[in-house]
Order: structure tokens, then sequence, then C-alpha cells
């Protein structure tokens, strides 16, 4: 068993470590800093994000972008910390980017790896120690250092940094595993759910329907028929559960909710009685088409035919004349509300960002230290933070890696 001795071990090589190690490094570059990582290599979760590309932040990142109980700590992040900031942080290691629509800011090369690359050589630079393959198995604190007991060896340290995310995403190497620690540590850890993730639903139609990509607006409702979130975006069906940023940003919400329901509006630019007399008129114009033709230059081909044949049960080779008005009210009420039982079987494992962590309670808003443990920092997804799909959620884990970098 081979003993190391660090002035600060940041547990977890991803995106909020990195920079912290970084940062760290930059402060006192005399300093020992180690970045202990039980996957083989650091980042395998920001070569992933953005498809890819990496969605490094978002110029509007606001706190209203996210959830969780730490949201003293999310407001003074985007101020001390804004993605401005952020963009310093990596124009000073190397990395060119690129703002693009609705504030999503990307590498310039459009490659996740180039995010990755700036961060190690940075740490090369400035002679930050990684340890990868090398997972944790416990983590303790006497007197004033902290022992951490890996696989194979044992670092000491004055001050110790967990990034180890949450459990979204396991083959990426988050499990959960910090969050145990921590709270073995005396930490809450709030109830942990799937976010932005595709959201399981059970309807008859999602295999005709598997594939198609529309615009319109998503709702979410309990029991009761209450709203809980409503977002407008791009929809995209799936074989067994819905999906795209609007759906995403609703998905922790199913967890928590009694038999949740998703209703769509295809025509959300539309009152219902709007669309009642615009189908009106497009039963008048198209009266001796068949029914085949009805939804031609409206709405997608095939989700036409599924509320024509499968919702109303019309033979799609019926007169347009034949359409009654109450056929008509019907397909209004099912393009404008049209409803999904939610399953609520969504996993971890297709999750990009976990709901839950340690209590926003239990840690520093401007430093990031553990309330409950001094010397003991939380960042990144670690703690109960998550945010909207755009690059909100990488915001908050590179500023508060960069905060923490800078405390401890």
């Amino acid at each position: 068993m081979e003993n190391y001795f660090a002035n600060v071990a940041v547990i977890g090589g991803g995106a909020a470590g990195l920079v912290c190690a970084v940062t760290c490094a930059q402060k006192d570059k005399n300093r020992k800093v180690i970045i202990i990582e039980k996957e083989q290599r650091v980042g395998k979760k920001i070569l992933a994000t953005g498809n890819g590309r990496c969605n490094l932040t978002n110029m509007k990142a606001s706190p209203e972008n996210y959830h969780g109980s730490f949201q003293k700590g999310v407001e003074n992040l985007l101020k001390e910390i804004p993605p401005s900031e952020v963009l310093r942080f990596f124009e000073n290691i190397g990395l060119f980017w690129k703002e693009e629509d609705e504030g999503r800011v990307y590498p310039y090369s459009n490659q996740a790896s180039s995010v990755l690359d700036v961060l190690r050589l940075a740490l090369d630079r400035l002679g930050v120690e990684e340890k990868c393959g090398c997972a944790v198995k416990s983590i303790s604190k006497r007197g004033n250092k902290f022992s951490v007991v890996c696989d194979g060896c044992t670092v000491t340290a004055e001050k110790v940094v967990v990034c180890t995310g949450g459990k979204a995403s396991e083959k990426l190497g988050s499990d959960g595993s910090g969050l145990k620690f921590l709270k073995e540590m005396g930490h809450t850890i709030t109830p942990l759910y799937p976010s932005l993730v595709p959201v399981s639903v059970k309807n008859p139609y999602m295999k005709s329907l598997k594939g198609i990509r529309c615009m319109g607006e998503v709702s979410l409702a309990d029991e009761k028929g209450k709203i809980v979130k409503r977002e407008q975006g791009e929809i995209q069906f799936g074989e067994k559960a819905l999906s795209g940023i609007c759906v995403f940003n609703l998905s922790s919400y199913v967890g928590e909710i009694k038999k949740p329901r998703i209703y769509l509006n295809l025509f959300p630019e539309y009152d219902f009685n709007t669309l009642v007399d615009l189908l009106f008129k497009r039963r008048k114009m198209l009266s001796e088409n068949t029914l085949e033709d009805f939804f031609t230059g409206m709405l997608h081909k095939r989700i036409g035919f599924v509320v024509l044949k499968d919702v109303l049960s019309k033979n799609l080779s019926q007169k347009v004349g034949n359409l009654t008005k109450t056929d008509i009210k019907q397909i209004a009420q099912t393009l404008t509300k049209w409803e999904f039982d939610c399953t609520v079987n969504m996993n971890f494992s297709s999750a990009q960002v976990t709901k839950g962590g340690v209590s926003g309670k239990e840690i520093d808003p401007y430093t990031m230290e553990s309330k409950k443990v001094k010397g003991l920092y939380i960042c990144g997804e670690a703690a109960d933070v998550d945010g909207d799909c755009g690059g909100y959620n990488l915001q908050f884990a590179f500023s508060s890696g960069i905060m923490a970098g800078r405390m401890v």
C-alpha cells in the first residue's frame, strides 16, 4: 500500500474536479495537488457532453435555470464566476470558443476533446498529479488531516474537494459513490432522480410515431391535472419515450409527482377555438378529398394519420366532408392536449444529470466548503443542483470548481 501526501486532494476527474485542480495549482504552484479518479483516464463525461461537442456554458445563465436546495450558492456563483469568467478561465489555458444560438457556447473546434486536452495540458504544466484507475474506498478526517483510502494507496491531504458527480451516466464514471462517502461524513443527501432524460410513456401509438420530430409545447401534470411545469421546443418521439430539450427539462419532476402525465400541444400559437375554426375551413376546402389529405401542409403526415386513424378510428379512405362537428372538436382537442401517461421507469443510465445531492443548507454558498466538515469542499453534481438543458450544468460544474480552487 503506497502512501502519498497532498496539500489538496481532488476526488473525481470530471468537469468540476479538473478546473478545481487547475485553479488551485495556479493559485500556488508550490502546493501539491492530486486528482484521484476511479476511471482509467480523467474527463470521460466531458467527451460525451453536447453530443461530443461540449456545450461549455450558456451566456444567458440565470438562477431561474437551476433547481434544488442550493439556490443561494447558484446566485453567488453566477455573480462571482459568471459564464464570461468561465470562458476567461478557458481562454487563459488555450481554448478558443464560439457562441451559438440561444447563448450556447462550444469550443471553436466543435470537439469536446479540445476542452479536455487544454485542461490536461494545464494540469501537466502546473505539476498536478493524476491518479487514475484509483477507486476511493473511504474518506476520514483525524485532526487537521484527511485520509483518503483508495485501491492500492492512501492519500493524506490537508484539504479535500469532492467532485464525484451523482448517479447519471454510470458508464462514464458517475455511480453515486461520492455521495455515499459524504453521507458517512454526516451530510444530508436529498432524494436522487434522473434528470435531462427521455420520459417513458404509455401510449398505444408510439411505434407509429417513432422517429418523428416536431415543434410544440409540453406540459407535465399531476394526477389532478395540475400543471407542474411547461416548456416549448422540439419534441422527439421514440418507441417508448418522448425526448427533446423541452421534455428533458421536465424529466426531473416526473419522479416527484403521483401518476404523472404529459400533454402535448402541437399548435401552441393557436387557442382552441381558433384551431377549431381553421379545421372547419379545412373541412370545407378539402371536402371531396380523402382523409389521407386532411393534414397535408399542416402537420407531419404520420402524426395526422395516427390522430385520424387510431385516435378517432376513422378510415382514411373516407371523404373529408364526412367529418362531423364532434370529430373536428375531437381533433382539435387531441392536437392541443394530447395525453401521454408517464410510466416513471426512467433510469440513471440514460440521464445526463442527477437531480438531488448534498443539501445546499450544508454547503457554504461563498466558498463551496462543507458546513459539516472543515476543509472539505463539495462541487459540481455532488451538490443538490440540477440545471436546464443547454450548457447550464457545465456552467455550474466549472464555476463551483473554480470557486473551490480559489478557496482551498
